[in-house]
């Protein structure tokens, strides 16, 4: 099995543009890869503050789970 992939990335990035990173996705979910990609509308190359905070919380969960911990849902 593969590991789950999320790709965060902002639609109006113009150092590393949107469209091929979506073509990419959608060729390895094409070819049965878990992948994600959360998409950012108008940001551009940097990491705003939602995006930073769903980053972080990516990673606490992907960290809990390797600890073999459960997360109570968010209310």
């Amino acid at each position: 099995t593969h590991p789950n992939v999320v790709a965060l990335h902002g639609t109006a990035d113009n150092a590393v543009l949107y469209e091929p990173t979506k073509e990419a996705i959608d060729a390895l979910v094409a070819q049965g890869y878990a992948v994600t990609l959360k998409s950012y509308e108008g940001v551009r190359h940097a990491i705003p503050p939602q995006e930073r905070t769903d980053l972080y919380d990516l990673l606490d969960d992907a960290l809990a789970k390797a600890r073999g911990e459960t997360q109570e849902p968010a209310p």
